[in-house]
């Protein structure tokens, strides 16, 4: 049987989205940060509150490594991996803003190259903390297992960082990362999920889609299993602007396709098929 996987990034209407792809069973929606869109809110804060609003699905931003830091990124993925009890993912991004809307100029810029060396250093971050370190003994007066706790060091060429990171380990250890297709050598190799019909064993094609002249959802569904059957990618994310709406889609599409046996409350690691990061795999690379 042909799995079909399903995701959608958020419209100007997310709550609605979100919720009609928990309940269909999509395996993640994502928040972008399109400068070229206005009224949008931020990603994180965005997700934060929709995790509260949804069961299941994975809840994947776009944060960029150019006009942030490391420490920062993973402390709100962190936080919304523990709010969201292990969905949460990463779309890492090096070109969602001009260099000219920030004053850190294109010293900032520095492309796939520096996008690997911040992922880096954010897990360095997040991998500081083992997972059984908070005891939270009240009758000793003991919150966590030794004063150290969360410390870490990192160098490279663009990150020289030391300190105690303060987010416990998330239920997932790190975020799910997903990256655009054509990301490069440097940051390809790093991902767990492709954005893009590039060959990946979890590549997400693009989905926008007029399901009337599209030939209708049973034409659609049929063209969706034949991409997936051939090859092409792993699933899709579908573009709810200026094409069919999640809701619609969820509705019309999604019960004309293969079913597939889903574990529910389950992280998105799990979701997607990817094995768990328990501590000791995470310093021995993936």
């Amino acid at each position: 049987m042909t799995v079909v996987r399903l995701a959608a990034r958020l419209s100007e209407d997310w709550h609605a989205d979100a919720v009609a792809a928990d309940r269909a069973g999509f395996d993640f929606v994502l928040a972008d940060d399109d400068p070229d869109r206005a009224a949008r809110p931020e990603p994180l804060t965005l997700l934060a509150a929709l995790a509260g609003a949804t069961r299941d699905v994975g809840l994947v931003a776009a944060v960029s490594t150019d006009f942030t830091e490391p420490y920062e990124v993973a402390r709100q993925l962190a936080s919304l991996d523990h709010l969201s009890g292990g969905r949460a993912g990463w779309l890492a991004r090096w070109d969602l803003f001009r260099p000219g809307d920030f004053r850190r100029g294109t010293a900032a810029q520095g492309g796939a190259e520096r996008a690997a060396r911040f992922v880096g250093a954010a897990w360095t971050l997040l991998d500081a903390w083992h997972g059984d370190e908070v005891v939270a003994d009240r009758a000793r007066g003991v919150h966590v297992t030794r004063p150290d706790v969360g410390a870490f060091r990192h160098r490279d060429a663009d990150f020289d960082i030391t300190g105690q990171f303060n987010v416990p380990r998330s239920p997932q250890g790190r975020p799910v990362l997903f990256v655009p297709a054509g990301a490069g050598p440097h940051v390809t190799p790093l991902a767990d999920v492709v954005l893009g019909d590039r060959p990946h064993p979890l590549a997400f094609a693009p989905l926008r889609v007029d399901l009337a002249a599209a030939g209708g959802p049973a034409a659609v569904a049929a063209r969706l299993v034949e991409r997936v059957a051939a090859g092409e990618c792993a699933g899709f994310v579908l573009d709810p602007h200026g094409g069919c709406g999640v809701a619609e889609f969820a509705a019309q599409v999604v019960p004309l396709l293969p079913e597939r046996a889903r574990s529910p409350h389950g992280t998105l690691r799990a979701r997607l098929g990817l094995p768990p990061l328990p501590f000791t795999a995470l310093h021995t690379g993936r």
